[in-house]
C-alpha cells in the first residue's frame, strides 16, 4: 500500500510486505525474502522502519482489558516478542531499547467500574495540581523510561495521578453530594444555635428523625459501595486510557473494539446477590437470564465512537434465542448490522456453543440502506473462500424478523415467512 516511511520520510516502494499465516513477509523487487544485515545501509534502513511502525502502532494503537493476570502477560510477552523479530542494532553491539508497552495491556473486570463514562472530570482537574496533558506525558515518558529507577518513579507518578482523578470523582458522585445536602439541611435546621432555644413541635422532631435516618442510609450505602467486592478488580475506563481522552479529559471513545467476551450465564445460584445487582443497574440490557457477552456488546457502546466498529466472537444463541431478544432489538437500536458470519458446525472443540463473528458500526442513527453481509459458512470466512448473501438493513429486519434465522437455508425464507404470517398452521395447505 506504499505507506511506510522510514526516518527521512522516504517509502519503502522496492519492498512488498503481506501477512501470511500470521507473519509479515517482506520481499524486494525481485522477490527475495527480507533478511536483516546491520552492515548493510539498506538492509538496516528497512529493519529501523519496520520496527518503528510497529512500536508506533502498538503504543498508540492497540489497548486491551483482560480479567486473567495471565492473559495479560501473555498478550504483552507476545507484542514484545512482535518487536523482538525486527529489533535493530544502534551500533555494532548495543541493540535498540524495547519500550514499556505493558502498560497498554492491563488488568481488571471490564464490565466493573466505579465510575460512568461520562463522569465529569473537569471539577477534579480543577482541583487537581494535574491535566490531561500531564498524565499523557507520564504515560509517554513511561513507555521510554531508560531504566527501573525511572519506570518505577513513573509508575507511582501515574498511580498517583489517578488516585487523585478517583477522589475528586468520588466526591461528585449522586450518593456523596446527596449526603452533603441533607447534613447540610439538618445542621441549618437542627444544630445551629439560636439566641432563643426553643422546643421542637411534633412535626420538627419527626423530620429531624427522617433527616437523621436518612443520612445513616446514606452513609451505610456509601461504606456498602467502596467495600463492595465487586469493585475488586474494577476498570476505569474513564481515565485509564489517557489516550482516548481529549484536552478537557472528555472520554471520545475507541475507534475499533475486538474482542472474545466470556459465554458465562449470571444466575442467582451462580452469582451474589451485589453482583447481580449491578448488572441490572449498570446494562439496561440484562434480562432475567444474564449472559455475560450480551453485556458486553453494551459495554461496547459506552466505549466505542460514533462510527466505530465492533467485532466480537460470540455464541450463535443471539441469532434467535427467546433470551436474547433485548440484545438483538439493542444492537438494532444502536448498531449497523455489517457482517454476521456463523456455521452449522463447532469452530471451537473445547467450547460447548457453536460460535459465529459479528461485525456492528456504532451508530446513533443507524443507515437502513447500509448493506448487510450474511453467511453460514464460517469456515470459508475464515480461509477468505466464502460468498456472502448481502441484504439492507431494512430488508434483514423486515425479511429475517426479530429472530435472525441465518442457520435456515435462504431457499426455504419464503416458507418461514408464509408460516410466520398465518395465525393458524393449517391454514398453509389453502394456498
Amino acid at each position: 500500500m506504499k505507506i511506510l516511511l522510514d526516518r527521512e520520510g522516504k517509502r519503502l516502494k522496492e519492498y512488498h510486505v503481506e501477512v501470511v499465516n500470521d507473519e509479515l513477509m517482506i520481499t524486494d523487487e525481485d522477490g527475495q525474502l527480507f533478511k536483516y544485515n546491520p552492515l548493510v545501509k539498506e538492509s538496516q534502513r528497512v529493519q529501523e522502519t519496520l520496527f518503528l511502525e510497529k512500536e508506533n502502532i502498538i503504543e498508540n494503537c492497540l489497548f486491551g482489558v483482560d480479567i486473567n493476570p495471565n492473559s495479560v502477560k501473555i498478550c504483552r510477552l507476545r507484542l514484545w516478542i512482535e518487536l523482538l523479530k525486527n529489533a535493530y542494532y544502534k551500533n555494532s553491539t548495543e541493540l535498540e531499547t524495547l519500550p514499556n508497552i505493558d502498560i497498554n495491556i492491563k488488568c481488571g473486570n471490564s464490565l466493573v467500574s466505579r465510575f460512568a463514562i461520562e463522569a465529569d472530570l473537569r471539577q477534579a482537574l480543577r482541583k487537581s495540581k494535574w491535566t490531561i496533558d500531564s498524565y499523557k506525558q507520564a504515560v509517554s515518558t513511561y513507555r521510554n523510561a531508560e531504566n527501573k529507577e525511572q519506570k518505577r518513579e513513573m509508575e507511582k507518578l501515574i498511580s498517583d495521578i489517578k488516585s487523585d482523578f478517583k477522589t475528586e470523582i468520588s466526591k461528585n458522585s449522586k450518593e456523596v453530594t446527596d449526603l452533603i445536602k441533607l447534613e447540610r439541611d439538618y445542621y441549618l435546621k437542627y444544630e445551629t444555635t439560636h439566641l432563643f432555644e426553643e422546643r421542637l413541635t411534633k412535626s420538627q422532631l419527626k423530620d429531624k428523625k427522617q433527616l437523621s435516618s436518612k443520612i445513616d442510609l446514606l452513609k451505610d450505602k456509601i461504606e456498602q459501595i467502596k467495600a463492595n467486592k465487586i469493585y475488586e478488580n474494577a476498570f476505569e475506563w474513564r481515565f485509564e486510557f489517557p489516550e482516548v481522552l481529549n484536552d478537557e479529559g472528555e472520554f471520545i471513545g475507541f475507534d475499533v473494539i475486538i474482542g472474545n467476551p466470556p459465554y458465562k450465564m449470571v444466575q442467582p445460584n451462580n452469582t451474589s446477590i451485589n453482583d447481580l445487582e449491578y448488572f441490572r443497574k449498570s446494562y439496561p440490557i440484562a434480562d432475567f437470564k444474564i449472559d455475560l457477552f450480551h453485556l458486553f456488546y453494551q459495554l461496547g457502546t459506552f466505549i466505542l465512537k460514533n462510527g466505530g466498529d465492533i467485532c466480537f466472537i460470540t455464541p450463535s444463541s443471539i441469532l434467535n434465542n427467546v433470551y436474547a431478544i433485548n440484545l438483538r432489538n439493542f444492537i438494532n437500536k444502536h448498531f449497523n448490522i455489517r457482517i454476521i458470519a456463523v456455521t452449522h458446525n463447532k469452530i471451537f472443540d473445547e467450547a460447548d456453543v457453536h460460535t459465529g463473528i459479528f461485525h456492528f458500526e456504532k451508530s446513533h442513527f443507524p443507515d437502513s440502506a447500509k448493506s448487510i453481509k450474511l453467511t453460514t459458512e464460517l469456515e470459508n470466512v475464515i480461509l477468505k473462500k466464502s460468498n456472502f448473501r448481502v441484504i439492507s438493513q431494512n430488508d434483514f429486519k423486515s425479511e429475517i424478523g426479530i429472530n435472525w434465522n441465518l442457520l435456515i437455508d435462504s431457499t426455504n425464507f419464503s416458507i418461514f415467512n408464509k408460516l410466520k404470517h398465518l395465525p393458524i398452521l393449517g391454514n398453509i395447505f389453502k394456498n
